[in-house]
């Protein structure tokens, strides 16, 4: 069973933080809106996942800065939500 783990803000993220030692091959984190500000602090933690482009644009962030993310838009999150047995939004 693969998740989509969905971080919105930089608590969800500090609540989920724990479970990214446990993520499967199959499972995926990605992060949006105020979550994003976690990359100032400990980028490298984010390698291979993904990233709301648009968000981080909104807030000032430059989406070449992480080039370790994949950056997506709106509709590529839907797919990957769809490619998911499940989501979770911390």
């Amino acid at each position: 069973m693969s998740t989509l783990h969905i971080f919105s803000s930089l608590d969800s993220f500090q609540r989920g933080q724990p479970m990214l030692n446990q993520l499967t091959p199959d499972d995926a984190v990605l992060l949006r809106a105020d979550a994003l500000y976690q990359l100032l602090t400990a980028p490298d933690f984010a390698a291979g996942s993904y990233a709301i482009a648009a968000d981080a644009k909104a807030r000032g962030l430059d989406p070449d800065t992480f080039a370790q993310i994949e950056w997506i838009d709106y509709t590529q999150w839907v797919e990957l939500t769809l490619a998911h047995t499940r989501s979770i939004d911390w």
